[in-house]
């Protein structure tokens, strides 16, 4: 397929100047605000045909979202909140740290997919954050949940 079809004006033009610069391959992550706020992350190699398997990328994702919660915290622009969690949310949100799906930890608490899905969703909400990962590592960040809870699937 034609790249002109795929891609907009501008997204050639950078396209070309990469290439230009000998840059053949790389790797884009976004990051989202609570409130909306937009910012991404981007690497790039000279290096053609970079491996990037789910478990590398999982592991940027983490990476540049603890490197975004540690700019947000030295560069406020509202007041840190303490945040308070549940026993129960706490306990579920460190079995999502180790890797285990909603449905696991429903069988594990003796409770439904659903009310894990509920517990987790009052997570971000007291955290202040939209995802899984994000809300793993501002738990850890904030010393909510131990680091070694995290595992990373293969």
């Amino acid at each position: 397929m034609e790249h002109s079809r795929l891609f907009s004006r501008q997204q050639l033009h950078i396209l070309s100047e990469a290439q230009e610069a000998g840059v053949t391959n790389g790797v884009g992550v976004p990051l989202y605000g609570a409130r909306g706020e937009m910012a991404g992350v981007g690497l790039a190699s000279s290096v053609p045909d970079v491996n990037m398997d789910a478990n590398t990328l999982s592991k940027l994702k983490l990476l540049t979202e603890q490197f975004h919660l540690a700019y947000c915290k030295k560069h406020p622009t509202v007041p840190e909140e303490i945040v308070l969690l549940s026993d129960r949310e706490n306990e579920m949100l460190k079995w999502w740290a180790s890797g285990k799906t909603a449905a696991e930890i429903g069988i594990i608490l003796n409770c439904s997919e659903i009310n894990v899905k509920k517990h987790m969703q009052n997570v971000y909400t007291k955290l202040g954050v939209n995802s899984k990962i994000t809300a793993i590592v501002k738990a850890i960040w904030l010393g909510l949940i131990p680091l070694d809870c995290i595992k990373f699937r293969d």
